[in-house]
């Protein structure tokens, strides 16, 4: 922090929020306010500072419990008519590949700081910018939070929010296996109900869930993408495949191509 004889001078060589690195989840239990920039600090005499832009996030599995935002921090605040607010800055680019991921607040880009400057000759006035949304790419994981400004994908395709829920599940359960249509698999690890027997997954339009396996029970049913239903019991999970024969034997010699 720089401090001179002037108030303008307090702070000015600091207050910019901290853009985020690069960090990258692949286990165990992470529970913290935010994951990205930091936010910018208010400047009550001028402009505000920008907030760090959101980095790049990796969640491979684990459980992260984000109470405030992945993404970019907050500008901070100006003054009205004296200093226009602090820009936000970027959103995350964030890739979700398993695990329990949920943010209570958003996945996005910080907003502005309040305040604006105005124009001493055309009066105009100049306000902050909200950051950009960033990315998110979902291939597995249930993902929760209430506000996902950029728009999630898997490869070229959209995604949209799939609620699944196994019947008469009332706490945590691992999940073994997820069926859908789809030609490629989703990914489940680490990856738990919630108390209420809810997953959160994120598929393309024309995706169904099938079936789940959990704790050694099957659940079937058919739900679609962007929907909320309930997968019932159906019986045991089947027992792994075992080796009947095997041809040629072992050792054999002058095996044909064929």
């Amino acid at each position: 922090v720089q401090t001179c004889a002037l108030p303008i001078c307090v702070g000015y060589s600091s207050a910019n929020g901290e853009a985020s690195g690069a960090i990258t989840f692949n286990g165990g239990t992470v529970t913290t306010n935010r994951i990205g920039g930091g936010d910018g600090s208010d400047y009550l005499l001028l402009s505000g500072f920008h907030g760090g832009g959101g980095g790049t996030v990796t969640i491979n599995g684990g459980i992260v419990i984000v109470s405030d935002r992945i993404g970019g921090g907050d500008g901070g605040d100006g003054t009205s008519g004296g200093g226009a607010g602090g820009n936000g800055g970027n959103g995350s680019s964030l890739t979700i590949r398993g695990g329990n991921v949920s943010v209570v607040v958003m996945i996005g880009g910080g907003a502005a700081g309040s305040g604006y400057s105005r124009h001493p000759i055309t009066g105009k006035n100049t306000y902050g910018t909200a950051g950009g949304a960033g990315s998110c790419t979902i291939t597995g994981g249930s993902v929760k939070a209430p506000v996902m400004q950029p728009t999630p994908g898997n490869g070229d395709l959209t995604v949209s929010l799939t609620t699944v829920t196994l019947n008469d599940v009332s706490a945590l359960q691992t999940i073994q296996a997820i069926v859908t249509n789809l030609l490629s698999t989703y990914g489940i690890r680490d990856m738990k109900t919630d108390a209420s027997g809810r997953l959160y997954l994120w598929l393309p339009s024309g995706a169904f869930v099938t079936e789940a396996f959990s704790q050694g029970s099957r659940y079937t049913g058919s739900i679609p993408a962007g929907t909320s239903g309930t997968l019932v019991v159906s019986g045991l999970v089947p027992e792994p495949p075992v080796v009947s024969s095997i041809v040629p034997v072992d050792s054999a010699a002058d095996v044909p191509v064929n």
